[in-house]
């Protein structure tokens, strides 16, 4: 192996084991912290990253499906699509925002420490989504993000995991009919017994808050 090829091995490994450890410490502190008010920030969680994709007509809408019974939530919204560096950003946990071009551009967040919060929902989210950048076709993707993983080779192995499934992602047939005002963006949670109270607590907070917001 060359020595430029050594040293290339060494920084990936290094890259790796910062996302895993970053990922861990943030997952073992996001566990420590729950209390009610932690479990009810979720959904804010959510609506506020749906807030920072809005389309051109400035209005995003939502929807929440919680199902008790099939142990399941889903959060949809049709705000815009993915692009490939804030989904990347996402499974490498890393926020895709810098501060003053976000300040200034009105963005409160964007996949940071704040949407780990959502994990408490479940360790594991799928997303169905669709990501697009400038002058590039539409994309379909559906990935897995895993947060259980309890070692940095298990966090590792799930981390690239995810990084298989992006790359697999299809182009969008241009003969399917998409509206803007379509659900092209879902987050899947699928719910232990924890889980269920948690999204109870998250949701209760939002139909309490609501009229004032």
């Amino acid at each position: 192996m060359l020595y430029s090829d050594k040293v290339q091995v060494a920084v990936n490994s290094a890259h790796d084991t910062a996302i895993a450890n970053k990922i861990i410490d943030m997952m073992q502190s996001l566990k420590l912290k729950n209390n009610n008010k932690t479990a009810c920030r979720w959904i804010w969680e959510l609506i506020q990253n749906a807030k920072d994709v809005v389309e051109c007509t400035e209005t995003v809408n939502i929807e929440v499906d919680f199902n008790e019974d099939k142990h399941y939530l889903a959060f949809k919204h049709d705000g815009k699509s993915f692009t490939t560096e804030n989904i990347v950003s996402l499974i490498s946990q890393v926020s895709s925002k810098e501060r003053m071009q976000s300040l200034k551009n009105g963005v409160t967040g964007k996949f940071g420490t704040g949407f780990l919060t959502t994990h408490l929902l479940s360790e594991k989210v799928k997303i169905e989504a669709y990501l697009q950048d400038e002058d590039e076709p539409l994309k379909e993707i559906n990935i897995l993000l895993d947060r259980s993983g309890e070692t940095k080779d298990d966090v590792i192995k799930a981390v690239n995991e995810s990084f298989r499934q992006l790359k697999e992602s299809r182009e969008v047939d241009n003969s399917v009919n998409r509206s803007s005002r379509d659900f092209n963006t879902c987050f899947l949670y699928e719910l232990d017994d924890a889980g269920i109270e948690i999204a109870k607590n998250g949701l209760n907070s939002l139909y309490i808050s609501i009229p004032y917001v």
